[in-house]
């Protein structure tokens, strides 16, 4: 707030009394986890188990974060508007300004087994959004970020049955498998393309990494072809990973 009000033309305050605070907590810890081959190969088929402590629409957008390296926010949030050309070579999920970082479009290329995925998300001709809340009946109403992460992580819920507090377990633990986060799928999505082969400058376009120079206000090329090489390189390393269902 305070640099807000130090900007020019505002002027608001002559200086920032909380510069040079540190970070509540501490130091941020940097954030590395990927999840092997076993790991993936255990979630992908494992979000198909029966009593799977989670919603199926929540199960899937994991799946779409996973194969798109969307973030968890545009996963959840995504419309039925903004999809187009699902289950053709020119599948997209183009995303207009105010749901992306810095208020910009952002369009992602849509490979056949994230159209695959999608397609089970889409369970009526009037659903407006992808992936619907359980709360609202009309279908128009997104799942919540927070519904992924609540997913993973299970829910201390304080309800008491016979006197004991009834939890709900995560997902992470119903298929025994270490922590790790939503944004971590990205990490993990960007890590096996990288892996199989597509460059480094394409998996950062398709990550929608900014180069932050001023290059970049002139340069509008959306590099779509580029992107879309890497989600199909990305879908055949998950195919192998993953292999026929157990």
């Amino acid at each position: 707030m305070f640099k807000w009000g130090m900007q020019p033309g505002r002027k608001y305050v002559p200086s920032n009394p909380l510069a040079g605070l540190e970070r509540r907590g501490g130091k941020e810890k940097k954030r590395d986890r990927v999840l092997n081959d076993d790991e993936i190969r255990t979630l992908w088929w494992g979000l198909d188990r029966d009593g799977m402590p989670a919603e199926r629409h929540v199960c899937v957008a994991i799946r779409m974060i996973l194969t798109t390296m969307v973030r968890p926010y545009q996963a959840a949030g995504a419309q039925i508007c903004e999809l187009a050309d699902l289950g053709t070579a020119s599948a997209l999920y183009d995303m207009p300004p105010g749901r992306v970082k810095k208020d910009r479009a952002v369009i992602v290329p849509l490979s056949d087994l994230a159209c695959t995925n999608i397609d089970e998300a889409i369970q009526d001709k009037a659903q407006k959004v992808l992936f619907p809340s359980k709360f609202d009946e009309t279908g128009s109403t997104s799942i919540a970020r927070a519904s992924i992460s609540q997913a993973l992580n299970g829910k201390k819920n304080g309800k008491k049955v016979n006197g004991k507090t009834e939890d709900r377990i995560g997902i992470r633990e119903f298929l025994g498998m270490a922590h790790f986060t939503a944004h971590d799928l990205r990490r993990t999505a960007a890590t096996i393309a990288r892996r199989a082969g597509a460059p480094r400058p394409d998996v950062k376009a398709l990550l929608d990494h900014l180069q932050g120079d001023v290059t970049d206000v002139y340069d509008k090329y959306d590099m779509l072809p580029e992107k879309r090489r890497v989600v199909d390189i990305l879908a055949a390393e998950l195919r192998r990973i993953f292999g026929s269902s157990p």
